[in-house]
Order: C-alpha cells, then sequence, then structure tokens
C-alpha cells in the first residue's frame, strides 16, 4: 500500500510522541512503557533518541535522531488500539525526485495478520520531512514495527505519534440520543 502526503503541519495527535512524558526514554535501550504503550530499541543494545520536534528515533548510525537501515523502532499496545494512521518526521525526498529516504510500517493486527505501509521521502512535504500515512480504514492494532526500507544509511526518518479515528457525527448523534433517553427515562420514575 502506498502512503499519501497530507499537510505540512503535524496536527494534535492522540498518541503523540513528541509530548514531554515521553522524553524519559531518551537514550534508554531499555523498553519504555507509557500508559497502553511501550516503545523498544532494536536491535538490543540500541537507544532512543528523542526530541519535542521529531518524536523518536535510535541512537548511531546514520543520523543520530532518526531510524536507518540497522534499526527498528517497534511500538506495542497493551490492549488493541484503534488506529487511523500515523505521522512521520525527517523523511526527505531527493532534488531529482528519484528514491528518496524510504521506510516501512508493519502493523500487527488483533486478529495477528499483518499488513505493511511502505513511503517515501518524495511525497512528504520538504519543510521537516513530514508525511502522514493514511491507512485507509480503522485498525485495530496491536504493534507496529518501523524500518528503513533503503540499503543505505541515508534512508532514514522518525517517527512522531498515531492518530486515533474520530468518533463520527451520527455516532455523537447516537450517542446524545441515548443519553437524553436515559435522562428522561430517570425523570419518569
Amino acid at each position: 500500500m502506498a502512503a499519501s502526503a497530507s499537510a505540512t503541519v503535524i496536527p494534535y495527535l492522540d498518541i503523540d510522541f513528541r509530548q514531554g512524558a515521553w522524553h524519559a526514554a531518551d537514550n534508554s535501550s531499555s523498553p519504555f512503557t507509557l500508559g497502553n504503550v511501550t516503545v523498544s530499541a532494536q536491535p538490543s543494545g540500541k537507544r532512543f533518541w528523542h526530541d519535542s520536534v521529531d518524536g523518536f528515533g535510535i541512537r548511531g548510525g546514520g543520523e543520530i535522531d532518526e531510524i536507518n537501515s540497522s534499526e527498528r523502532f517497534l511500538v506495542s499496545f497493551l490492549l488493541p488500539e484503534k488506529l487511523a494512521g500515523l505521522w512521520l518526521t525527517d523523511l526527505f525526498g531527493t532534488p531529482d525526485g528519484e528514491d528518496g529516504e524510504q521506510g516501512t510500517v508493519t502493523l500487527t493486527l488483533e486478529d495477528s495478520s499483518q499488513v505493511v505501509y511502505a513511503f517515501d521521502g518524495n511525497d512528504a512535504d520538504q519543510g521537516n520531512g513530514e508525511l502522514f500515512v493514511d491507512f485507509g480504514k480503522d485498525l485495530m492494532v496491536l504493534e507496529a514495527l518501523f524500518e528503513a526500507s533503503g540499503t543505505t544509511q541515508g534512508d532514514d526518518y522518525s517517527v512522531a505519534g498515531f492518530d486515533i479515528p474520530e468518533p463520527s457525527a451520527i455516532g455523537l448523534l447516537g450517542l446524545g440520543l441515548l443519553g437524553a433517553g436515559l435522562a428522561r427515562r430517570r425523570r419518569r420514575a
């Protein structure tokens, strides 16, 4: 599946790795858990890079703050998490528009099936290399494994976070009507 580009400014994210609470993982090689989310730097012994602009990367290799071809970034959810997409940073194209930085995210879904999304820096905004990877539908995700898919140290990027789908207007209307019905029922009793 191909990624689709979106706006240059990353909006508020429901799971936002740029937030300060995640900074406690910076320079650590141990898995780090916050709420329902655990992040792991791979292979064993690799250390996290964290900052409030780009989110997570892995120390070492090409760029000190990005995931490159010898590193992986694993996000695990204690309970399946409904996700609509994710935001990447530091993912750049090339001046000639060919073979920009490339990567993949492999999602393991609650039924243990996997979906792989490939992305390319040529699809990204060149400001800070922001790219929104739209899953095309809401997915119940157990794990997300990020890898650089190119063979050079130059294929690298950072992970800003995940977008959780907004409740639909019809769903919100239904909840409102249900609440109004329950309130009316209580008044009668």
